[in-house]
């Protein structure tokens, strides 16, 4: 690409002062130039920052940002110019700027920046009143952006670029959550743990559109949207759709499943998808929409889905400057929202709230939202106009082929344990989900003599645990018994404190406060703290630390640890059981009582 093309388009993406800040910010921040910052003087924008050499600080000020040329054809029109803009660089040099807690911080260098040709008439008489006046036109611009930038050029919106790269590596890296559970297997890439998947769309309006198959696979069909419309995920993928093809309609979107059925893999899989197509797109200046992925539980009270979309998108472009607000008002984005159902009870209405008055504002966005079976989300008429689907127990076929991953190598044994499935799949009370299949795949690897599956979920997570952590134990040299009896008694009171306070992870001061409380409680005088943490965390990985908080590897091993929890004296709870009829409605608490009665072999008086 020649330099006349480069300054074509640096033209062409530069329309407004705004822009031409936002460029030369980025160019600071790919220089390695941290310290900057904006401010605005009536209706001029300026950019001060702070390059440190050896000999002292040194502050430059971008004072003027002008589109266009400066200096004039005639005479007239280029004194007026150079009059105004040395009232500005007066104004800068009097005034100066407070900058990181330093007042009245002067510029040694004033840098004035155009996108379009400064002349020499023009510099001329700046330099005859300031010595030191740097000048950036178009040219000096390309020549920064080819050394600090080159791939700017070279893509519609560089900034977009370099967010969706950080995020497919983000995504294909397979969670800290799977390699836990995949810790004695090569697992590195989601591809190598995912499976095809079936949704079911269902209760569609009678004024949702038709759903479009793409015409040059689909002739003669006339597929017409009925109370259940069944889509195979499989052959969507494979050939017959692009994951796009579904949500092209831009119609917002629900997309429920139980615990454990795949949601979070499947909104991975989906922008993975929508990503591949933007790099693999053959014009860089053809549209193609950004996906946004927002976690609903990192949501705070006051939350602005707006901000944490912007903080997301800034994370994964490390803090470059982008017009979300453009993109959004045009339908540019789409956002996916996981995990609406992680939402406490007490908060769902506010988050709703705030869905709604961003759909409002950004009508051509479409959103699209992931959660448990939630009669709350469900009957919500915010929800009025969505498209719902429902992902489908995984069949037999689904089954092996999610084995296939887990015995890449160990043919025998993955058809003693399909065999011994096919005698039981319909009678077993075990959900047929990929975590649910992923957690029999490691019970079998252990035991390979088990005859049948585990009756259902709550047995299933029993064996799990047991078996799971006493080899956990033994490969890190650790004997089985619990080194102060008390390991497992623990980790119920966390999961149990973690979801009476409606949280899914904590900090670690708070992790540390529970730990004081619990020890006090106990009177285990002769443990510290930091041993009793350092124990709990060696001993069991189903509680992780990621960052600066601490989390269980999945939220229902958060929900079956809370109903061992919730039998042990704790502060919280004087009587469980009736917490629990109590609480029987609330869905937070569904899965706990669920595992509670899986764990009694008789409680007809609760169930009563």
């Amino acid at each position: 690409m020649d330099d006349s093309t480069k300054i074509k388009i640096l033209k062409e993406r530069i329309t407004s002062s705004q822009d031409l800040l936002d460029l030369v910010m980025n160019i600071l921040h790919n220089s390695g130039i941290e310290s900057h910052k904006e401010y605005s003087d009536g209706n001029d924008k300026h950019l001060i920052y702070k390059q440190k050499s050896f000999e002292e600080d040194n502050y430059y000020v971008f004072c003027i940002l002008k589109l266009g040329d400066v200096g004039g054809i005639t005479r007239f029109e280029e004194k007026n110019r150079t009059q105004y803009i040395l009232n500005e660089i007066n104004s800068v040099e009097l005034n100066g700027f407070s900058f990181n807690g330093r007042k009245l911080v002067t510029a040694n260098k004033i840098i004035i920046i155009t996108n379009g040709l400064i002349t020499e008439n023009f510099k001329n008489e700046i330099d005859k009143i300031h010595e030191n006046v740097i000048y950036w036109d178009v040219n000096i611009l390309c020549s920064k952006l080819n050394e600090k930038w080159p791939d700017y050029f070279n893509d519609k919106e560089p900034v977009i670029h370099e967010y969706m790269s950080n995020l497919s590596k983000h995504l294909e890296n397979v969670s800290k959550e799977l390699q836990i559970l995949y810790y004695n297997k090569t697992t590195k890439t989601i591809w190598e743990t995912f499976i095809d998947l079936q949704l079911e769309e269902t209760k569609v309006k009678n004024n949702t559109k038709p759903f479009k198959h793409p015409e040059n696979v689909v002739k003669s069909e006339k597929l017409q949207i009925q109370s259940t419309q069944i889509i195979d995920f499989k052959k969507l993928i494979k050939n017959r759709f692009k994951t796009k093809d579904i949500f092209d309609q831009k119609i917002n979107c629900l997309i429920f499943g139980d615990m454990g059925s795949g949601k979070s893999t499947i909104f991975k899989k989906m922008i993975l998808d929508l990503i591949k197509e933007y790099i693999a797109r053959d014009d860089v200046n053809e549209n193609c929409r950004i996906p946004i992925l927002v976690l609903a539980k990192s949501f705070k009270f006051n939350f602005s889905l707006y901000n944490t979309i912007e903080m997301e998108m800034k994370f994964l472009s490390n803090n470059r400057i982008l017009n979300l607000n453009k993109l959004l008002l045009e339908g540019e984005i789409i956002i996916f929202i996981d995990g609406l159902d992680e939402i406490s009870e007490e908060q769902v209405s506010d988050y709703l709230e705030e869905i709604n008055r961003f759909t409002s504002t950004y009508e051509k966005t479409q959103v699209i939202i992931s959660s448990r079976p939630s009669v709350t989300i469900n009957k919500s008429e915010i929800f009025s106009e969505y498209r719902r689907f429902e992902i489908l127990p995984l069949d037999f076929q689904q089954i092996e082929e999610l084995l296939e991953k887990w015995y890449p190598t160990a043919f025998e044994l993955k058809e003693k344990l399909l065999n011994v499935l096919r005698k039981t799949f319909l009678s077993s009370a075990i959900p047929k989900t990929p975590l649910a299949i992923t957690l029999l795949a490691i019970i079998f690897d252990e035991n390979e003599k088990i005859e049948e599956i585990p009756a259902n979920i709550t047995e299933l997570y029993n064996k799990f645990t047991e078996i799971f952590l006493g080899k956990w134990d033994k490969e890190n040299g650790m004997s089985s018994q619990d080194k102060f009896g008390i390991r497992t008694h623990l980790i119920n009171h966390i999961a149990l404190t973690l979801h009476f306070k409606n949280l899914l992870e904590i900090t670690e001061n708070d992790l540390f406060e529970i730990l004081t409380v619990y020890k006090n409680s106990k009177r285990y005088d002769e443990i510290e703290i930091e041993q009793l943490e350092c124990d709990l965390m060696k001993r069991n990985p189903l509680l992780i630390k990621t960052d600066n908080s601490y989390k269980f590897i999945h939220k229902s091993f958060q929900e079956y640890f809370a109903s061992k929890g919730i039998e042990q004296t704790n502060q919280f709870i004087k009587n469980h059981e009736n917490f629990l009829v109590e609480n029987f409605l609330n869905e937070w608490w569904s899965n706990v009582i669920l595992f509670y009665v899986g764990n009694k072999n008789d409680c007809p008086l609760f169930i009563k």
